[in-house]
């Protein structure tokens, strides 16, 4: 990895878009663009690049696809001699850190419209800030989360002007090849070491995701071949409930199941327009890329995940995302643990 912190050293110096990820049981890969030309104004799944998508897309947090003109996992072969350097457009955010009276507050109102049943679920996240992590031991950071959570999508991705980030998210949105697409419905948290079953809560919550899922694939005529069953998997220090889906599927087909499927229920809510309109609304600040998606666009092959287990880094601290899926069965202060477990992804390499 010391070659690859000279990268990363090199390109945040130069503000070159670049992101380094690890797929589960693949390589790293290393993806940068030479020119600042990164933000398109919407997605394409013909080009091969890698593209980041905010939770909503603004004018302030736009779709990102950075393209290949470095694209390789051996990192001794890219030269850093004559690299380019850009300017950068500052971006700026409201990146509130939440605290627990603010968090309950903000619950309780939801928890009031759950009970009416203008809702029957809505993500509600907040900030954690954490120490700073020095861009001297970024690539060491990268490494510990790829060990640390084998079984996640692991990435470190800079933007310049809009932010350097890395995280490991559990979540496939879609994987797409050879005309079948897989998606998964995970939803649910509970950690590890706790021996207790599945409370109806979380079976709610994870079987939501589901019928979403599901009912998109009648809507768009899709033929799911495999549901697999409802198993119980590890991400860091905590357990979800995931179920896989593989659906027959063309091509030309593809954008409009990911256009379909985001945000899904496991990061917005439901009814989907209704609970965005509730976290909007509600979060006291910018959720930018969090439960977005991200990923490599191939000519036969697209990974994308959901943006979870994820943080900001700035000059002064590290901002990591989480949240967590309310129904009217929920308890805040569970709630709120949940939130503090789920921050351990980034917590446990600081």
């Amino acid at each position: 990895m010391k070659h690859l912190q000279k990268i990363i050293d090199a390109y945040l110096k130069n503000n070159i878009p670049f992101a380094v990820f690890k797929y589960p049981n693949a390589k790293p890969t290393i993806i940068a663009q030479y020119s600042t030309n990164f933000i398109i104004d919407k997605v394409d799944l013909k080009k091969t690049g890698f593209l980041i998508h905010p939770f909503i897309k603004d004018k302030k947090t736009p779709i990102a696809f950075i393209k290949p003109d470095v694209f390789t996992i051996d990192f001794d072969t890219i030269n850093l001699s004559n690299l380019p350097h850009f300017n950068k457009q500052q971006f700026i955010y409201n990146e509130k850190v939440i605290d627990f009276p603010s968090y309950k507050k903000t619950l309780q109102k939801q928890l009031n419209l759950l009970q009416t049943n203008v809702l029957q679920k809505v993500i509600a996240s907040r900030i954690v800030e954490l120490a700073k992590i020095e861009q001297s031991v970024l690539a060491r950071k990268f490494e510990q989360l790829c060990i640390q959570n084998p079984n996640a999508f692991c990435y470190v991705f800079n933007l310049p002007g809009i932010g350097l980030w890395l995280g490991a998210s559990p979540e496939i949105l879609l994987q797409y090849e050879n005309n079948v697409a897989k998606t998964v419905a995970l939803a649910g948290t509970k950690k590890i070491e706790k021996a207790e079953t599945w409370g109806a809560k979380e079976i709610e919550e994870q079987q939501y995701v589901g019928s979403y899922i599901e009912n998109i694939c009648d809507n768009l005529s899709l033929q799911i071949i495999n549901k697999s069953e409802t198993e119980t998997i590890n991400a860091g220090t905590i357990q979800h409930l995931k179920t896989s889906y593989h659906i027959k599927i063309e091509k030309e087909n593809v954008l409009a199941l990911v256009e379909a499927l985001h945000p899904t229920p496991a990061v917005a809510g439901l009814p989907k327009q209704k609970a965005i309109q509730v976290i909007l609304e509600s979060e006291s600040y910018d959720r930018q890329y969090y439960t977005g998606y991200l990923g490599m666009i191939e000519a036969n092959k697209i990974q994308l995940q959901v943006n979870l287990r994820c943080a900001k880094l700035s000059e002064h601290n590290t901002l990591a995302f989480v949240g967590g899926g309310i129904t009217k069965n929920s308890d805040i202060e569970k709630e709120w643990d949940e939130t503090v477990a789920k921050s351990g992804t980034i917590a446990s390499i600081m």
